[in-house]
């Protein structure tokens, strides 16, 4: 009998020994450990910073943005032609190819016989003018004075840039060069408007732009 009481003493001393030595660390891990987060199932996830849309208008991020006087009534040609000229403009662009600093356009217009009774390039006032969709202006040439050409083509300049006119199966060709515009780096508008006025007809022609490279771009209708 006192070896079985001995042998249970023995043993309620080692478990009480072992939980002894257990102790520390048992309350190390309890009220002074820091729980994991709990992730909410219904937290919604941040929101992820907003890209500008392709295709949309950048603001030009440095330098003198452009002449920026409203156009009458804020429309998109300061000057509206009592007759609209038909045309086709074929290409316009800026800085491209190449890194010039140049904004050229080609194209064709037919006047309509129907209601107009003609141009006279030679001697009615005439104008350029490209806007934006606001009716900023962009590129302005208020007043270009034609001249008769040996080969019946029209020229008018001044120190912005040329106007050329020409007779090209039963209607007409035309070309301008606006050099050195006044565009901060990155400048860009996805549309402008196109008016060009002779007497009281005119070209009033919507065109698409896209960007290219060394902050040029091209467009078209």
């Amino acid at each position: 009998m006192k070896s079985k009481a001995f042998v249970w003493f023995c043993s309620a001393l080692l478990v009480l020994g072992a939980v002894m030595l257990a102790w520390p660390r048992l309350t190390a891990a309890g009220p002074n450990r820091s729980p994991h987060p709990v992730r909410s199932v219904n937290a919604p996830h941040p929101p992820h910073s907003t890209r500008p849309p392709r295709g949309g208008t950048p603001t030009p991020t440095a330098g003198i943005p452009p002449t920026a006087t409203p156009g009458s009534n804020g429309q998109a040609c300061p000057a509206q032609p009592t007759f609209r000229l038909l045309t086709k403009v074929s290409k316009l662009f800026y800085a491209y190819p190449g890194t010039e600093r140049t904004l050229r356009a080609s194209g064709f217009f037919r006047v309509d016989q129907t209601v107009s009774n003609g141009i006279s390039p030679a001697t009615e006032n005439a104008s350029l003018t490209l806007t934006d969709d606001d009716g900023v202006i962009i590129l302005s040439m208020p007043s270009l004075q034609f001249q008769a050409m040996s080969d019946g083509s029209f020229a008018a300049s001044n120190d912005q840039g040329f106007v050329l006119i020409a007779p090209f199966a039963g209607a007409y060709s035309f070309r301008f060069q606006f050099d050195h515009p006044n565009f901060a780096p990155g400048f860009f508008r996805v549309r402008y408007h196109l008016c060009m006025n002779i007497g009281d007809d005119g070209i009033s022609e919507q065109i698409v732009c896209q960007p290219k490279n060394n902050d040029g771009f091209l467009c078209h209708m």
